[in-house]
């Protein structure tokens, strides 16, 4: 897939933006990139709501940046009186702004965008300290993320110190070509490598991980199967894997879910399986009965050992299929019971198809990305992450009726396909495969392109053969993420993930 940036002229009144995707050319074509829009705007203001009025429609904010007068940027000190927000529609839009909450104004000489609560809403200024909403804009496609992300994304294009790594919004089509097509390689990097098999295994997997378990610098590999947990350690990159589940205490082990990291901080991963600690002694895998004590039983959606409470110990996180959250704080001791708590995450009666924890949003903290049927959720797991965020919020794009509802599903897993950029990708395969598999990007600051035309690694082509599950590894130590998938017919690969350099893989 390639991607074309275009700038035409255009004025605030008239502002359009359209992602088109077609399935011949497989471009995605941007009439409106962020940069254009800020570079448009006559003024730009970042400001600060300061109470909210509801009887009168009205939000009062202060002003606290002015970052463009007169299309230039500027260091011009902020106005000392407050501004009004007059919101006629959406009608119920009042209900999601509150004290304290960011605001981005791109104000224009007919027209002006402004971004809050996380929206992008259409106004006029009748009077000089007062805007007019009267409606949604269309522009989520230009930055569907958040609107403390816009903020950092404005004030470095203010600064003239764009960062790549973290955004590429604050790039004109022009830098980006002088800088070697970045945003072109990230979607062609998209496009899988070389395909090597890592042995027939003979099973069929529900759930696969991957980690160094043995401190030999090459990742190794859990898989949940209905009969109980297969353990391989893995002999680098294109080498085939050595069952070791009898060897690491693992025999007639059952678990559906799985997950490595390292609770007692001796540089060891550790396990997570279902409601059940491992810990892992450098040659073998002991339960830790009394950690998870409190746990039942059960066969959960997902599970992480992450840090939720941000005091530098790995949590245990058991995400249920009705959305009950349990976290169990580390103690610091894996022979004490750890204290649980329960969080009601989402209420619906359909059943997810899976999800996946990671950093996932754009402040740096533990998300969980969930897929339904009809939808792929974002939810946040710590306060200051926002409201949940469907795939219309995540891209910007309406849900394409040839990939929803996802139909046949085979496999999920977060993977860093960019070149190593440090950012979590998804790849949603089923079984039918192109053109019904999803790729989401990360194009940084908690938002994502869909990428659906990249197809599927070549050995998953074969008739009946489809992931039963996936993974994701640095198999080359080279910081870009290689695809391990388990297929339906019992079979380990190693699918390669080149990074590109101008619009090539890079040798």
């Amino acid at each position: 897939m390639t991607i074309s940036l275009r700038t035409p002229s255009f004025c605030l009144s008239v502002l359009v933006f359209a992602t088109l995707i077609s399935s011949a050319s497989a471009y995605i074509t941007v009439d409106m990139p962020l940069v254009n829009i800020y570079n448009a705007a006559d003024a730009l203001y970042v400001a600060r709501v300061k109470s909210v009025d509801v009887p009168q429609k009205r939000v009062i904010i202060s002003v606290e940046r002015i970052l463009r007068e007169g299309r230039k940027n500027t260091v011009a000190a902020p106005p000392t009186d407050d501004f009004a927000l007059q919101i006629d529609e959406p009608k119920d839009f009042l209900k999601h702004v509150a004290k304290g909450m960011a605001v981005v104004i791109f104000d224009g000489q007919k027209a002006t965008a402004i971004h809050l609560a996380d929206e992008w809403l259409i106004a006029q200024k009748p009077t000089p300290r007062v805007w007019r909403i009267h409606g949604k804009h269309e522009l989520t496609s230009s930055f569907p993320g958040r609107t403390v992300a816009l903020v950092k994304i404005v004030e470095s294009m203010h600064k003239k110190q764009p960062a790549l790594t973290k955004s590429r919004d604050s790039y004109t089509a022009a830098q980006l070509k002088e800088l070697g097509d970045p945003l072109l390689d990230m979607f062609e990097h998209s496009n899988w490598g070389a395909f090597h098999s890592l042995g027939k295994l003979g099973i069929n997997g529900t759930q696969m991980i991957a980690g160094d378990v043995n401190g030999d610098k090459k990742p190794d590999v859990l898989i949940a199967t209905s009969k109980g947990v297969r353990f391989y350690l893995g002999g680098g990159s294109a080498a085939p894997v050595t069952d070791a589940t009898k060897e690491w205490g693992l025999t007639n082990v059952t678990a559906s879910q799985a997950a490595f990291g390292d609770v007692n901080g001796d540089g060891r991963n550790d396990l997570l399986l279902d409601t059940s600690l491992w810990i892992n002694t450098g040659s073998t895998f002991v339960e830790a009965k009394k950690t998870l004590a409190t746990l039942e039983k059960s066969q959960p959606l997902a599970v992480a050992l992450a840090d939720i409470n941000d005091d530098k110990k790995l949590d245990a996180l058991v995400l249920h299929k009705d959305g009950r959250l349990q976290i169990l704080e580390n103690a610091g001791q894996t022979d004490q019971t750890w204290k649980m708590h329960i969080r009601q995450i989402w209420t619906k009666d359909e059943s997810p198809l899976a999800a996946h924890f990671g950093l996932w949003g754009d402040n740096g903290k533990l998300h969980v990305m969930v897929i339904w049927s009809n939808d792929i959720v974002r939810y946040a797991l710590h306060e200051d992450g926002g409201t949940p965020r469907d795939y219309r919020r995540l891209t910007g794009r309406t849900q394409e009726a040839r990939y929803f509802p996802i139909k046949d599903y085979a496999a999920s897993a977060p993977i860093d396909l960019n070149g190593g950029d440090g950012r979590l990708d998804l790849f949603v395969a089923t079984r039918q495969g192109k053109p019904r598999d999803i790729i989401l990007m990360n194009r940084g600051h908690g938002a994502y392109w869909p990428n659906n035309e990249a197809g599927r690694p070549k050995g998953l082509t074969k008739k009946n053969v489809f992931p039963s599950a996936m993974t994701a590894a640095d198999m080359r130590s080279t910081g870009s993420w290689e695809l391990l998938v388990l297929t339906s017919a019992g079979e380990l690969f190693q699918v390669d993930s080149p990074p590109y350099k101008k619009g090539k893989p890079a040798k």
